[in-house]
Formats: structure tokens, sequence, C-alpha cells
């Protein structure tokens, strides 16, 4: 046995088969793209990588057996163990969550991978921790919010999204019996601004009107592009007469600030419809889909009101301001 014991021992030796293993975790430590921070259960540093120290400038040796604590707060308001205690027993798998990240002037965001890991008797040793870099995924997420909820041209709210905010407005106003208007305003002439200056001023021309509205709306009105050179706005809160007013400054402020352009000052005015929603009208139906199918009637039903009322304006002279009377 004893030269059977020496014989197993050489084997191993003269292969290197001793040294493999703590090469291997070596080099996985140091070349991973993700920053790994290894944690005492005080929340002292034990060792980090490469990675983690580009992520944080701070790490270095010296770091080690410092808390983390101060570091991370350099970078991040988030705790470092973001999801919190665990509730219930540890399943051993990883909290993951996304935070907001500062390096210098850049501002990344990272998913923080936390775990748990256990010494040889079972015990809880430490925590581990794994920063990923997801700032391009984030940002990518961002660009398909902004598509799906506002124009690419104005950045306000685009049609469908203004609709689906519309429906929520609706159903609040008249559970509460409040009143809610809603404006449709559409920019006069607007072809011929397209044929005698180019589209380039017509989209100036767009972004004109959205920045001088703007600054007239309260900051709980919605206001979207409707389509084309159409744009609405709800109005939540107001009476008729308090958004016809309303209105009204937006026509003013349109007609005496002019766009500047290479040829000159552009003259732009523009003309509205107002509805009102009938708070009255609900039917208290309690059935769901008959209550949605009631929601989506009654909205389309007073964007079409304001609609009638502006093609009125439209008709006698435009630069001017229609209300819907329909019950």
């Amino acid at each position: 046995m004893t030269l059977t014991s020496a014989l197993y021992l050489w084997a191993l030796t003269s292969k290197g088969l001793f040294h493999v293993a703590p090469i291997a975790r070596d080099n996985l430590f140091t070349s991973m793209r993700e920053g790994v921070l290894v944690l005492d259960l005080d929340n002292r540093l034990v060792d980090f990588n490469p990675a983690a120290a580009a992520m944080m400038p701070e790490l270095s040796p010296s770091s080690i057996g410092e808390p983390l604590h101060e570091m991370w707060q350099l970078h991040t308001a988030e705790p470092i163990f973001g999801m919190g205690e665990r509730e219930g027993p540890d399943t051993g798998e990883a909290d993951i969550e996304e935070i907001r990240w500062q390096l210098g002037n850049h501002s990344l965001h990272y998913q923080i991978r936390s775990s748990t890991f256990r010494n040889q008797r079972g015990r809880e040793a430490g925590r581990l921790i794994v920063l990923i870099d997801v700032t391009d995924k984030a940002r990518l997420q961002e660009e398909l919010r902004q598509m799906a909820y506002y124009d690419g041209l104005t950045r306000i709210y685009n049609r469908s999204h203004f609709m689906k905010l519309s429906y929520a407005l609706l159903n609040q106003a008249v559970r509460n019996r409040e009143p809610l208007v809603f404006l449709l305003f559409d920019i006069d002439h607007f072809k011929r601004i397209n044929d005698v200056y180019g589209h380039d001023i017509g989209d100036q021309a767009l972004q004109h009107i959205v920045e001088l509205t703007r600054k007239t709306l309260r900051a709980e009105d919605l206001f979207a592009r409707y389509g084309g050179e159409e744009f609405a706005v709800a109005m939540p809160g107001l009476s008729t007469s308090e958004a016809t007013a309303a209105a009204e400054r937006i026509r003013a402020k349109l007609l005496t600030q002019p766009m500047t352009t290479p040829q000159g000052p552009l003259m732009i005015t523009a003309s509205f419809g107002v509805a009102a929603v009938k708070t009255s009208s609900h039917n208290g139906t309690v059935d769901a889909e008959a209550e949605e199918a009631w929601w989506d009637t009654e909205l389309k039903k007073v964007l079409k009101q304001a609609d009638r009322a502006l093609y009125e304006a439209k008709r006698s002279g435009r630069n001017t301001i229609r209300v819907s009377d329909e019950e």
C-alpha cells in the first residue's frame, strides 16, 4: 500500500494535476468581463477581479478587509444587496436586479447578481457580487419605449399612447363626476408651407407649434400629435369655458410669435375644436365587457365631436375656435 500510494502521488505530481485547479481558477477569475466582488458576512471585501477594479477605480489591494459600503455608494444610491433581505429559506439562487451606475461622467446600467456561498460545513460564509454591464441593452429598451409612446419628430405622445392615457382619464372623470375636455387643433394651410418652404421647414413648423403649446398647457394636460399636422389635448378638471380660454391662449400665442425662417418670419395659425365629456351619461353597467365597450364608445364619441367642431372652425375661415354643443 505504501508503494502504491507513493506511485499514485508521483503520478499526480509528474502530471501537474495539483496545479491545474488553482491555475484554472486564477485565469477564469482574472479574465472575466464581469466584475466579481467577494464579501464576508460583514460586507467586508475579501477579493475582487480586474473587471471589478475597472468598474470601481477605488478598489486596490489595500481595500481587502475594508467595508464595501462607502466605495459602493460613490457609484450608486442603491444598497449593495439591492433586492433587500430574503424572506423565507435561502434557496441558493442569485438575487438579480438592474441599477444605475455612475462612473466618472458616464451614467451606466449594471445588472447586479448577488448570491451566497458556503464553507465545507455548509454554513453561509459570505456573498458573491457579480456586476454585468447592460448599458446597451437598457439604451435599446429606452429607444423602443420612446418609439412606442412618443412621436419621433415632436417628442410628444403619439396617437396610440394618447388614446390609452385618455381612456384612463375618461374612466376617472366619469366615475368621480369630474369635468374633462378634449381639444383638437390643426395647422392652417400646412400643405402650402410644405410646398412653398419645403418639408424641412414644415417639420420645423410642427416643432414650433409644439414648443409654444407646451408653454401654455398645464403639467396634468395630455398633449399628443394626433396625426400629420393635427394635435390633441386632454384637459382634466377644466370646464368647457376654461378649456376654450386655454385654446384661445394657444391660438393667440401662435399668431403673435411667428417662426423664424431663412426667408423671413413665417406666420402660422391653427384652428381648434373643443368638446366636453358628459360625465353624467354613464349608464352604470356592471358587466366588465359592456363597461369596457362603453368607455371605448364614449372616448371615440367625444373625440369625434371635437373633430366636427374643428371642421366647423376650418369652414368658418380658420384661425378660430369652435365648441361642440352636441349631446
